[in-house]
């Protein structure tokens, strides 16, 4: 009881995100990993223990920790309170030596892994020149070169995107012309197609599966970023047209809305969309 009395229910604006559920953390603090400083989770993530994370927050935790030992884990009693101004210190002290990290390891091995470390070496290089720090040496060319062979190798590289559009219940079309696509292109999914049939259902669920497989991303923007979401997390389609079919529910109008409060009430979309994170 007493631990709820003295919990804080302020709310703000951060740019940090539970590396678990990936929601925006916005409250004065939460836990953070007291080793690593990079790793960060919302209180509901918190509670559910770190034993019950999903396996890419738990692979993406350990690669902050390159030097636990093979036969050591990670364990609940790491992650601790943090407030944000204690966060947001920490946050720049873990950049800056992930960044040098990731200088070392690309010097050595001449070779750049992915974007993420392009990122951190671009920010590192930036904070570098605009020191001063750097001059024009076998260093700063070794760096230039290891940086055009990798962008040499991503033009050369050809990625899929599956683009989205927004637009509120328009949604509703991206989402019946990929049902269209996969009900015609893969012969698995019985013809006449019943959405009401359970077997019908698990078969159109396989052959979506195969489907998203042609691409390497998916994009979106406001009701297209939930369906990318959806796609990429291979949650069945037909399921989010439930949503789009009973729009008036989901997005139900605020009386007051917009002089007062927001437009239209948020709360059964956004229980709809915490049902499909807790089925990943």
């Amino acid at each position: 009881m007493s631990s709820q009395i003295f919990q804080s229910a302020s709310e703000i604006s951060t740019y940090f995100r539970c590396d678990n559920c990936c929601m925006i953390l916005n409250k004065v603090s939460w836990k953070q990993c007291r080793v690593c400083h990079g790793f960060d989770l919302c209180e509901k993530c918190a509670n559910i223990g770190y034993d019950k994370l999903t396996r890419e927050a738990f692979n993406q935790h350990q690669r902050l920790h390159p030097d636990l030992p093979s036969d050591a884990s990670i364990v609940n009693d790491l992650m601790q309170l943090v407030l944000i101004e204690e966060a947001v210190k920490n946050d720049v002290e873990a950049r800056r030596k992930r960044g040098e990290q990731i200088l070392t390891r690309v010097l050595k091995d001449e070779e750049i892994q992915d974007d993420y470390d392009m990122a951190a070496l671009m920010e590192h290089l930036k904070k570098q020149d605009e020191l001063s720090l750097f001059s024009k040496n076998d260093k700063v060319s070794q760096l230039n070169s290891i940086i055009l062979k990798y962008n040499l190798k991503a033009s050369q590289r050809r990625i899929r995107v599956l683009s989205l559009d927004g637009g509120g219940v328009r949604g509703y079309m991206p989402i019946k012309i990929i049902g269209e696509l996969v009900q015609q292109k893969y012969n698995t999914v019985p013809k006449p197609f019943d959405a009401n049939n359970s077997n019908h259902k698990q078969l159109f669920h396989e052959a979506q599966l195969e489907f998203t497989k042609n691409f390497d991303y998916f994009v979106g923007t406001s009701t297209g970023g939930l369906i990318a979401f959806c796609l990429a997390i291979n949650y069945n389609i037909l399921d989010m047209q439930e949503i789009y079919s009973n729009a008036s529910h989901y997005f139900k109008k605020n009386f007051f809305g917009p002089v007062i409060t927001s437009k239209y009430d948020p709360i059964r979309i956004h229980t709809k969309i915490e049902e499909i994170i807790d089925s990943i």
